[in-house]
């Protein structure tokens, strides 16, 4: 029997509302199948049950499996026990189903299963004038153009704007007078419109009363941050505290000296400032527990304030986490907003007022919108809970049972949605809600995902008004026993004991194996006394044809950043080791995107003479380096004889100085450039550079892979021409986001991608390399924002250059929240990477030599090394691998013709090489 069966058969309890925590290999979605089934044997309709996921490929399985699940229950039941559990909830609703004629089997449609942004688009059709949609426009993925679009619109109103002029300028004085930084801070603003938008928009016509809110919910955080210092100091503590405050401020005004614990004596425990003399009295400047304490303290050797002091301090002392939030609270920023703060907020207000609208004309003429857009909009057309719209009455009365997965990566702006839709529902009526997720596995911040509204309802037992039941799962169905303990082991000490608001920290919670050890070697430890990518990369590829070899599972390769995968890439090619890397090499870095980049530059303008140097020497015409330096140096001895420096194409219409293959190079290029020279503002410029690529022989100097990259790099060129947007900007932009096509076959047992890709999926074997390598320091953003779950927002502007430490302080705080968080989550992202594994783990990293002993290095490492953790340390040294090189291209002969085209061609193909017009 698995250990928490008690647990997952509560949760088919059907008369009740949950929050789950699902640890990794918890089998959450087979849970949350059998919640909806036990759900679907209960309703008049299916309709009536409504899940809502994230993905559209968490959608799509749990759809296929539903369907699975009531198609296997007209068979033969399983032998596990919990296959049967499935089993026979399938069968219960294959009755209800017979019952009532729902036929499902052949209308699986009706099975409410859906993303979350699927849903609200489903609300923005239904009520297109209150959604104030109109149409419905097309919903895209990446919206950063039309955010930068509608930025460079909202700058160039302002500055003929008399009224806004004046705003402009203070916070262009803020970014130190650079447009395109202000532009950028702007576009970043939009794409987090749902988090401010509301409150801009409401204080239109009250911009001083913004001011008052924004210092209420300064206050309201500060007190948060407080609260625990009280609730852990009592009253008899603070006396304490209070009177020693007192006899040390007498003995040191009798000095004629400062007392930089005045305030305790001054001030209350509820006064900020109480709090960080407090702070002073107790701690060193480290933020340590004060041991020497004596005359420069004004407190003399056994008088009772000292003997006081030190027995308070000896209480406090076995509580570090009380210390640290004693420590952190120095840099609490006071609850009013320093006058150039709010000068500068106040500017940004006004033209973040305006770029509102100018985003929404953008998204009109586009005709497309964001995924934040149809949230909003379906969110205006719900009404409130006070005065609901006739569709979120119509959703009420439909709705009879609500479930929502991965509940830990919900927004802010979508917990909002769960509230509006539950705010019908009273104790009783048989409605219920389930939400089901891991904590643990939070890691889309950069998403807009609030881990706080997980923690926040397990603690108090609510999701928004919903009084729901929490549980925890424990058995792990995924790794292997000692895989499972060895994880326990590490995070245990990675993540706090309890939940933790203020820092965005989510507690540990122990998992036990349901599966037996297959061998012995779990986990094996790679360490370098210096970084060394290439060698590294070498004992990865040797490792992933071990792990081959055991099993004939697949293997995964888990990178923190793209350019980590660089030279495992090239490593696993040198030892013949197919792979499929989604998204992971840019285009741009592909060989045969740089040639065609650079035809289209030289082809738009003939004088780029880097450009047109670059397709010189690409393989497709061949010039060598010889030649090309015969070019130059005829170019600079013209520039000598005092002539105008000439165009490359005028240089090669002398071709003297070229050796017999440069030549012949040109006698085959030059009359297809001339030609197509001849149709530029004709011909479509895609069409011109597919055409120049084809006849100068281009596909022959790449492989089926190069075709699939030049195809992608012809779409977006006729794109941004069909939109009538193409500038070499725009597509560098374009090409900038775009990742080169990867391996498509289904047989392949290799994998690399990202650790934030890998969530969900499982692998027989995961490899983490680059553990010790330091996260980039990010640059100081121009505006810093934090939604709050009451509603309210903290907002501070980077302080402009010269001014003071106060403006900076509210600033400095925000942004150790933030990194502070961001902390928190990359150690969740290793936890997501880390229970990948069903079988065996690799980690690698750099331990430096320091007196004889490796030292971990970086902060992940560092959890991983333990002594007591049972694992194969394996040490390389440093410094002895070189690049793989990836050999010259191939190029195409320097009298190649290129052939008669076939008749059977298609008529656009002989169009794109000028044969068809």
């Amino acid at each position: 029997m698995i250990a928490d069966q008690t647990t997952r058969s509560e949760v088919l309890d059907c008369s009740r509302s949950f929050l789950v925590q699902a640890p990794a290999g918890s089998g959450k979605t087979s849970l949350l199948i059998q919640r909806f089934l036990a759900l679907l044997a209960r309703v008049e309709r299916p309709e009536q049950v409504l899940a809502m996921t994230f993905t559209r490929k968490a959608a799509g399985e749990m759809r296929e499996r539903i369907i699975q699940a009531l198609r296997s229950a007209a068979g033969a039941p399983p032998a596990e026990a919990h296959a049967l559990v499935t089993h026979r909830l399938g069968q219960t609703v294959l009755q209800r189903d017979a019952q009532l004629g729902w036929r499902l089997l052949d209308n699986p449609g009706r099975l409410n299963v859906m993303t979350i942004d699927s849903f609200c688009s489903t609300i923005t059709r239904a009520m297109p004038l209150l959604a104030q949609f109109g149409a419905q426009p097309e919903t895209i993925d990446d919206a950063a153009p039309l955010y930068t679009q509608a930025a460079q619109a909202t700058l160039a109103l302002a500055a003929d704007d008399p009224d806004l002029q004046k705003a402009l300028y203070v916070l262009l004085l803020q970014v130190d007078g650079r447009r395109d930084a202000l532009e950028q801070v702007i576009a970043v603003m939009l794409a987090r419109r749902e988090q401010w938008q509301d409150w801009v928009v409401a204080g239109a016509a009250r911009t001083a009363d913004l001011r008052l809110l924004l210092e209420a919910g300064l206050s309201a955080a500060v007190e948060r941050a407080l609260a625990p210092l009280r609730q852990r100091l009592d009253g008899r503590l603070l006396d304490t505290l209070v009177q020693v405050a007192a006899c040390s401020r007498e003995q040191l005004l009798a000095r004629d000296k400062t007392c930089p614990w005045e305030a305790v004596c001054t001030t209350g425990p509820h006064a900020l400032a109480y709090w960080q003399a407090a702070a002073e009295l107790l701690l060193t400047s480290q933020g340590t527990w004060r041991k020497q304490i004596g005359e420069a303290m004004g407190l003399p050797a056994k008088s009772p304030g000292q003997l006081a002091l030190k027995a308070l301090i000896a209480g406090l002392a076995d509580d570090p986490a009380l210390a640290e939030r004693l420590h952190a609270c120095r840099s609490l920023p006071p609850p009013q907003l320093a006058e150039s703060t709010w000068e500068v907020l106040e500017a940004m207000l006004q033209i973040l007022r305006l770029s509102l609208g100018q985003l929404w004309l953008v998204f009109q003429q586009a005709r497309q919108i964001d995924y934040t857009g149809v949230a909003l909009a379906a969110v205006q057309a719900l009404g409130t809970a006070e005065e609901p719209s006739e569709r979120l009455l119509a959703l009420d009365a439909q709705i009879q049972h609500l479930l929502v997965d991965e509940f830990q990566d919900t927004s802010i702006l979508q917990g909002n949605l769960l509230g509006l839709l539950t705010a019908g529902w009273q104790p009783g009526d048989g409605r219920t809600l389930f939400a089901v997720g891991d904590p643990m596995q939070s890691i889309y911040r950069f998403r807009k995902a609030e881990l706080n509204l997980f923690l926040q309802a397990w603690e108090s037992g609510r999701i928004k008004h919903v009084p729901v039941t929490t549980l925890n799962l424990a058995v792990n169905f995924r790794s292997e026993c000692s895989l499972v303990d060895w994880c326990n082991a590490v995070f245990r000490e990675a993540f706090p004991d309890a939940h933790d608001l203020e820092r965005g920290a989510a507690a540990h919670f122990e998992s036990e194996a349901h599966r037996g050890d297959s061998h012995d070697a779990h986990v094996t430890l790679h360490y370098w006394s210096a970084p060394d990518p290439v060698d590294e990369a070498r004992v990865v590829a040797a490792e992933v044809q071990t792990a081959l070899a055991e099993s004939a599972g697949k293997v995964a390769i888990l990178v923190a950043s793209r350019s980590h995968a660089q030279p495992i890439m090239a490593a696993l090619r040198d030892v013949g080791v197919p792979y499929r890397a989604q998204d992971m090499d840019p285009l741009l870095s592909r060989p045969v995107v740089g040639d065609l980049l650079a035809l289209t530059r030289a082809l738009l303008h003939p004088a780029d003479r880097l450009h047109m140097l670059a397709v010189l020497r690409s393989p497709m015409v061949g010039l060598s380096l010889a030649d090309l330096l015969a070019l130059t140096e005829h170019e600079s001895l013209e520039t000598e004889q005092g002539r105008p420096p000439a165009v490359i194409e005028r240089l090669l219409e002398d071709a003297g100085p070229l050796s017999a293959d440069g030549q012949l190079c040109l006698q085959r290029f030059l009359p297809v450039w001339r030609a197509a020279l001849a149709r530029l503002g004709r011909s479509p410029v895609e069409r011109l550079v597919r055409s120049l690529w084809l006849s100068l022989g281009g596909p022959l100097c790449t492989d089926a892979t190069g075709w699939q990259d030049a195809e992608r790099f012809f779409a977006q060129l006729a794109r941004l021409e069909g939109e009538q947007r193409l500038t070499l900007e725009n597509l560098d932009q374009a090409l900038e986001r775009l990742y080169a096509a990867a391996n498509a076959d289904p047989a392949l047992r290799v994998e690399i991608m990202t650790m934030h890709k890998a969530k969900g999926l499982q692998f027989n074997t995961v490899i983490l390399p680059q553990l010790s390598r330091k996260r980039g320091q990010d640059d100081l953003p121009l505006l810093l924002l934090e939604e709050m779950l009451d509603g309210s927002i903290l907002i501070a502007p980077r302080p402009a250059r010269g001014r003071s430490h106060e403006d900076d302080r509210f600033y400095q705080w925000l942004l150790r929240r933030e990194r502070q968080r961001l902390h928190e989550e990359r150690k969740r992202l290793f936890y997501v990477a880390v229970t990948r594994a069903e079988r065996k783990l690799v980690l690698c990293g750099v331990a430096a030599d320091k007196n004889g002993v490796p030292e971990p290095q970086g902060e992940l490492f560092k959890y991983v090394w333990c002594d007591d953790l049972p694992m194969r340390r394996i040490g390389h040294a440093a410094g002895g691998g070189a690049m793989a090189g990836a050999g010259q291209p191939q190029r195409v002969r320097p009298d190649w013709q290129r052939p008669p085209l076939p008749e059977t061609l298609p008529v656009s193909w002989k169009r794109a090489v000028g044969e068809e017009d």
